[in-house]
């Protein structure tokens, strides 16, 4: 199941180059990512893009979810911020507490979420 890949790794389990050099330069992006912090982070992730949707009938962009998570991330350079929002809203969404399509707005609240 996709949900005991670890972050970072592709569907081989082969690990990212990009997450490689991710935890050598900026360890604390690659430790944030931990399962343990993404399921402490899910509801409350889910809550934050249940109010976006409510207030703006869309969903939030991507980097405005992993920046309401961890404000120091424009600090970062842009491939590693970048890589750090892909790895958080796909690693919420394997854990069904965020869905996405194609769209952009189309971040939604997961099945995990108390009010979906």
């Amino acid at each position: 199941m996709a949900a005991d890949i670890p972050m970072g790794t592709g569907r081989t389990g082969r690990q990212d180059p990009t997450h490689q050099k991710i935890a050598a330069d900026y360890p604390e992006l690659a430790d944030w990512l931990t399962t343990d912090l993404l399921a402490r982070h899910g509801k409350k992730t889910a809550v934050m893009v249940a109010a976006y949707v409510t207030a703006h009938g869309q969903g939030p962009a991507w980097l405005d979810v992993a920046t309401h998570q961890r404000p120091d991330l424009h600090g970062y350079p842009h491939w590693a911020r970048r890589w750090y929002v892909e790895q958080l809203i796909r690693g919420l969404a394997r854990r069904r507490w965020l869905t996405y399509g194609r769209d952009r707005g189309s971040l939604r609240p997961g099945p995990q979420h108390p009010a979906t």
